[in-house]
């Protein structure tokens, strides 16, 4: 029987929390970073937080892009040149420009699919192969990092074979990313439980072990052609907090996002933060709280994930602003 998840360790003689405005976030299509928190502004704290990173990032959706130019074939035959554009005013900022080629959030394709269906299913292959062709122009800018998607993954209690069906998917898209783009990165961009089912004691199908997620982890994160591994984290409550009171999915989260940053780590993988914000109810599970937290409580609950995440030799680049 697998152990349960365990609460994160407080350092002794820790710092305290760093305060959240000091980090950055993203706009929606790359454009530069913004202050999290603008004084004299709307102060209120955005879902999706980008902490300042070494491996800083600018990222765009062309599910949005082809949105956007569904209407005109110009602007269509034009994509090749638009990412190259925006990979270079990125490259200015000192970011680099991470493409998700299918963005569910954006995308036509089954909406409303479950999210094995939607992954696992023929439209998503479909599209993809259609995409390789702008991979493929795009391939001699060289500030451009391809993700397959945004926040792949199955549905909550996956069975065993649709994880087997996941990293077969991922074998085949990774590899043929790195065939036609062979000098850029390829990102994996997942919430901790993109697998369906959690590494410790949180909710799991009948025919997935706790074993079977680590090691369906290890080898998602060892697929030769994967270079980093981008995780999205929204956690209800700080760290301290987990395993409080109702919390208990929340803890499921920490745990599976625990595994996938050490699965990385073992692998050789860079692992950042894609996204970090606070949110009403870990994603895919029942409310940890009755709804999203004052201002005051999300930066007093960001502020201790960041201190975390600062600690943590498994998460690349991860620093306070210089002095």
């Amino acid at each position: 029987m697998a152990a349960p998840p365990r609460r994160p360790e407080r350092r002794d003689g820790a710092e305290p929390p760093v305060e959240p405005s000091v980090f950055l976030r993203e706009g929606d299509r790359g454009e530069e970073l913004q202050p999290l928190a603008r004084p004299g502004g709307d102060s209120s704290l955005p879902v999706d937080i980008h902490p300042v990173l070494l491996f800083r990032q600018a990222r765009l959706s062309l599910d949005t892009l082809n949105r956007e130019a569904e209407r005109d074939e110009a602007a269509l035959e034009a994509l090749p040149r638009e990412l190259v554009r925006r990979a270079r005013e990125s490259a200015a900022r000192g970011q680099t420009l991470s493409v998700d080629l299918v963005d569910p959030g954006a995308s036509l394709l089954d909406p409303e699919a479950d999210a094995s269906a939607f992954w696992l299913g023929e439209a998503v292959s479909r599209a993809l192969g259609e995409r390789m062709a702008l991979v493929r122009e795009c391939a001699g800018e060289p500030n451009l990092v391809w993700s397959i998607g945004s926040e792949i993954g199955l549905s909550a209690g996956a069975p065993a074979a649709d994880l087997g069906r996941l990293v077969a998917f991922l074998e085949r898209w990774t590899a043929e990313l790195r065939s036609l783009a062979p000098a850029h990165p390829v990102a994996l961009e997942i919430a901790p439980g993109a697998l369906g089912n959690h590494a410790g004691s949180g909710p799991r199908d009948e025919s997935v072990s706790a074993e079977l997620v680590l090691m369906t982890m290890a080898e998602i994160l060892g697929l030769p052609a994967l270079d980093l591994v981008s995780l999205h984290f929204f956690p209800p409550v700080g760290p301290w907090q987990l395993g409080e009171e109702d919390a208990a999915f929340p803890l499921a989260e920490w745990s599976s996002l625990s595994a996938w940053m050490s699965a990385a780590a073992t692998a050789g993988k860079a692992c950042i933060l894609g996204e970090l914000g606070v949110g009403p109810c870990g994603r895919g599970g029942e409310a940890a709280t009755a709804g999203r937290s004052s201002e005051e409580e999300q930066r007093r609950i960001l502020g201790e994930w960041l201190e975390l995440f600062v600690a943590d030799e498994r998460i690349a680049g991860v620093r306070t602003p210089e002095p």
